[in-house]
């Protein structure tokens, strides 16, 4: 449609607004950007001398070349910004580097600054449901929530290993999901979060980012290990991966909005499309197609139990050195799970041992003390 040397070295993040007709940019330059997505009083690209679309000038007034779009509205910040989120209802969005600044597209300086502790910030999302709090992950391997209706910061947890990235679920306001360079995916509560809801397990490198499903049902995660794999909101194990022999490691994966396909942006420069349901038959299917795709699903779930019909159904052929990863892990985790059981086997009656899986993955959390002393009953309700 158009392009546009927006900034001078990388740019590191979009954000759409909610209407989706302007969307804003932000890179090492230190500058985020708002443009317009269509190009008002332009003439049509294919006209005259045989060379390609015209690109008129439009946005703000002045001084740009005429085959260049220009930006509606641009703001300096102190560093270099690393992520950006849009509001889901104003005209707001949130970038962040040594600190995370709020914007109004309105006016020229930030109307709120956010920052706990030292480190640099580069992650940030805005909740869709919740529309005054933001999740960023830092440098120090810690996530924060940050509420701006008070203009503060309300938690800080603090990760065994550093976080990627973060994605709050469209559907349940108060879960979200964060990728660690730990090679695994947690999902949390935020009226919880001395420890995860639930560990996703199944990648063999760092989780750099995280997609939710529109539905709020399951997600994508893009990892280091030159996969996408898509996990169930309930279940700790994926239950599809999709590989190529030439896509690289994999930084970035989005739901479309119709909940029917995956788009992955890799390594090699390239961009992909993958079928949310890899079996599903595209365009027009027949009633009697559907009503046979229906049986057999119907069919699968009755008999998920017997274990030819598990193993067949979970069977996925991935590249070699996945499957190696994957063997390497098990016998680890094997080893340290028989010498947990050694040393309650040998250890006198009432020895305190081990403390819960999930609660391994922490360090420390902060800002919840008395949320994390509030009795289970309370957290269910």
């Amino acid at each position: 449609m158009w392009r546009a040397a927006a900034h001078a070295g990388w740019a590191r993040g979009v954000a759409c607004s909610p209407k989706g007709d302007r969307f804003v940019t932000v890179g090492d330059d230190k500058r985020a950007k708002l443009w317009a997505l269509e190009v008002r009083g332009a003439a049509s690209g294919s006209g005259g001398g045989g060379g390609g679309p015209a690109f008129p000038s439009w946005g703000s007034a002045g001084g740009a070349a005429a085959d260049e779009p220009t930006p509606l509205a641009a703001w300096a910040a102190p560093s270099a910004l690393l992520s950006v989120s849009h509001h889901a209802r104003a005209n707001q969005f949130a970038t962040c580097g040594a600190a995370v600044w709020v914007y109004d597209t309105s006016r020229s300086t930030p109307v709120s600054t956010l920052e706990w502790g030292a480190d640099s910030v580069h992650h940030v999302a805005f909740n869709p449901s919740e529309r005054a709090l933001l999740a960023t992950c830092a440098q120090d391997r810690t996530v924060c929530l940050h509420d701006l209706r008070a203009g503060s910061s309300m938690v800080r947890v603090t990760m065994q290993m550093k976080a990627n990235c973060v994605s709050w679920n469209p559907r349940a306001p108060f879960v979200f999901a964060v990728g660690s360079e730990d090679h695994d995916a947690y999902s949390f509560d935020m009226r919880r979060p001395d420890k995860p809801l639930l560990i996703h397990r199944d990648h063999q490198g760092a989780v750099m980012d995280i997609a939710w499903n529109p539905t709020g049902r399951e997600f994508a995660s893009a990892s280091y290990d030159k996969t996408v794999r898509l996990f169930d909101a309930k279940g700790g194990r994926s239950r599809d991966v999709y590989h190529t022999k030439r896509m690289q490691r994999v930084f970035a994966c989005h739901w479309t909005q119709d909940s029917k396909y995956v788009i992955s942006g890799s390594d090699d420069t390239n961009l992909r499309i993958w079928k949310a349901r890899a079996s599903e038959a595209l365009g027009t299917v027949p009633a009697r197609k559907a009503e046979a795709m229906k049986y057999a699903a119907a069919l699968q779930e009755r008999h998920a139990a017997v274990p030819e019909v598990r193993r067949i159904k979970n069977q996925r052929f991935v590249p070699k050195m996945i499957k190696k990863s994957k063997e390497l892990k098990a016998v680890q985790s094997d080893k340290r799970r028989r010498k947990g059981a050694n040393v309650q086997k040998h250890s006198k009656s009432g020895a305190a041992f081990g403390e819960e899986e999930r609660r391994k993955v922490m360090v420390r959390v902060e800002g919840v003390a008395e949320a994390s002393k509030a009795p289970e009953a309370s957290a269910g309700r």
